[in-house]
């Protein structure tokens, strides 16, 4: 999920990591080598940060997951890409819409996890096309 997601970040885009748990963590390693990566959380204590200018957002906290809040009160205009990896389609999600943002949700992440993984388990590809016939009921 994380390199499919990633895949859709340019090598000169900022990225701004919204929280430091296991996902923003993997986020972080897997693109500080080749991007300028800021992770903001309440844990390290620079949560109040979070809305500097930015290329990318990665949302991998509970906003948008436990209740339909963002964690922001604007999205700068400017951002090219939001990664929230809330299930369901919240605030920030809407906040994309409104300002013309590409939004990648945490359903089209998980799906793609599931099917990288299912392959790497059974050495059988999932087509996409066949993954959102299946899925349709779920």
């Amino acid at each position: 999920g994380v390199i499919w997601a990633s895949s859709h970040i340019k090598p000169e885009h900022i990225i701004s990591i919204l929280g430091n748990g296991c996902m923003g963590n993997m986020f972080y390693r897997y693109l500080s080598d080749t991007n300028k990566v800021d992770i903001y959380s309440p844990s390290l204590g620079n949560w109040e940060l979070r809305n500097q200018p930015t290329d990318v957002i990665i949302n991998c906290t509970p906003y948008g997951t436990i209740d339909s809040n963002s964690p922001y009160d604007e999205v700068d205009s400017n951002t090219k890409l939001i990664i929230d990896l809330a299930v369901n389609p919240g605030l920030l999600s809407y906040q994309a819409k409104e300002n013309d943002i590409k939004y990648i949700s945490g359903k089209d992440f998980y799906k793609h996890q599931f099917m990288r993984q299912f392959e790497i388990y059974t050495g059988m590809k999932v087509d996409e096309n066949d993954y959102n016939k299946i899925s349709i009921g779920c």
